[in-house]
């Protein structure tokens, strides 16, 4: 009876750790605060003059917020989209200013995710977000429509 109970109790801890260790994986590497490097970056449309985003673990998942200023809505004009989401495939609700009806993420490695945009069901535009190693940079790579752009951005404190 003691030797079940000891197995036991080694399972629930290691499905534990393990689930822990996947819910960590899955988001750990994007956690934080992100500003844009314009000079190191290229873009699909207009450039945008400034551009900060933050992941945040919340209770329903991941809020992904982008602050920009300028990149064609009107000048200089300050816009924020926000919306949440969990990196496991299932369609999530972006923010009702994003032209998508839909955004899915899955993991292609430990620092990677990749975002599907969807129109009434169809991938039309496809993010691809990856850490630096040391954690330090995050490359956001778009396509849409056959064309590509790469946003480089930095860790801030």
């Amino acid at each position: 009876m003691i030797d079940r109970v000891v197995r036991t109790g080694i399972v629930v801890t290691a499905f534990t750790f393990g689930v822990s260790g996947a819910v960590w994986a899955a988001d750990g590497p994007l956690i934080g605060n992100w500003k844009l490097e314009p000079a190191k970056s290229t873009f699909i449309g207009a450039a945008p003059s400034d551009r900060t985003m933050t992941f945040a673990k919340v209770k329903d998942g991941i809020k992904h917020t982008i602050n920009t200023t300028g990149g064609g809505r009107g000048g200089e004009e300050r816009y924020t989209l926000s919306y949440t989401f969990n990196v496991d495939g299932k369609d999530y609700k972006p923010d009702i200013s994003m032209p998508l009806d839909s955004v899915s993420f899955h993991r292609i490695d430990t620092n990677t995710v990749e975002r599907d945009g969807k129109d009434r069901g169809q991938v039309i535009d496809k993010e691809v977000f990856k850490v630096s190693p040391d954690g330090k940079t995050l490359t956001v790579t778009e396509t849409r429509q056959n064309t590509t752009g790469v946003e480089v951005y930095e860790r801030e404190p």
